[in-house]
């Protein structure tokens, strides 16, 4: 059995996570799924005010890439496109992260947490002096699944509506006939229960219009209740599904300190 010291593990890749990490030396990243960003390119969450301007240096640097690469435009965002780009950003930052990796149990051993893991290496033990976790859903008040949609159709949203009921609604996109459609869902309904259902009522109320997906996100939509929270001492929880982009949660993350405030 494999063991490792770090100071902190945080459970989940997202903004807040890599964040945290680009200021916080020793810092390991432990997600289950292979994605870098699940709460925005992931969940196909457009989110708002990109053009919001950076508070630290690594996320001015990533906006900075992102720019370069057109994926910026005014409050809008290509996030879509963004995994690569965010993952060519993480690579040169050369952080400590393990993809494809299951927590099996967190115990408490002399004041530290002794974190089990297993992937394709086999079991491991990692010992930390903090946690924060990003990937938890045990407050979650709300999920929904994002389609990427192309159309010109004026009247987009009433069929919407009547195909996934009155909380869904449509979000522009950055290109011009890109429309994210938001689908709620029931707190326990998965991916792939959902995407029969959600093909059969598109193609009854809202293809006529001349709409059609491209793309349902792997990931869901969270809205969680509380935006961070101390679980116990060293041990906080941080909800990057309600923050309004990736750079806002970016510097969250580069500047949350134990205390429960930024610094």
């Amino acid at each position: 059995m494999i063991e490792k010291i770090v100071d902190t593990i945080v459970f989940g890749t997202g903004y807040v996570s890599f964040g945290y990490a680009s200021t916080h030396e020793n810092t390991l990243i432990i997600e289950r799924a292979e994605l870098a960003d699940k709460h925005f390119c992931g969940a196909l969450k457009v989110g708002s005010d990109w053009n919001t301007e950076p508070k630290t240096k690594y996320c001015a640097e990533l906006k900075q890439l992102y720019e370069a690469y057109g994926l910026l435009d005014g409050e809008k965002a290509d996030v879509a496109s963004m995994e690569s780009v965010f993952c060519e950003f993480l690579k040169k930052q050369q952080l400590n992260v393990l993809l494809l990796t299951e927590t099996v149990s967190v115990e408490k051993e002399n004041g530290l947490f002794v974190v089990t893991v297993y992937n394709n290496e086999g079991i491991s033990k990692i010992t930390a002096k903090k946690l924060i976790d990003t990937s938890s859903t045990e407050t979650i008040i709300a999920k929904g699944l994002n389609l990427l949609t192309f159309h010109e159709a004026a009247d987009f949203d009433i069929p919407v509506k009547k195909a996934f009921g009155d909380d869904a609604f449509v979000a522009e996109g950055k290109r011009e006939t890109e429309k994210m459609v938001y689908v709620p869902v029931g707190l326990k309904e998965s991916v792939l229960s959902l995407k029969l259902r959600i093909t059969e009522n598109w193609r009854t109320h809202v293809s006529k219009t001349g709409a059609r997906i491209s793309m349902i996100a792997p990931e869901f939509a969270y809205t969680d209740s509380t935006l961070s929270v101390k679980k116990e001492d060293n041990w906080h929880k941080i909800a990057e599904c309600n923050f309004k982009n990736g750079f806002e949660a970016f510097d969250f993350g580069a500047q949350f300190d134990f205390g429960g405030e930024q610094k």
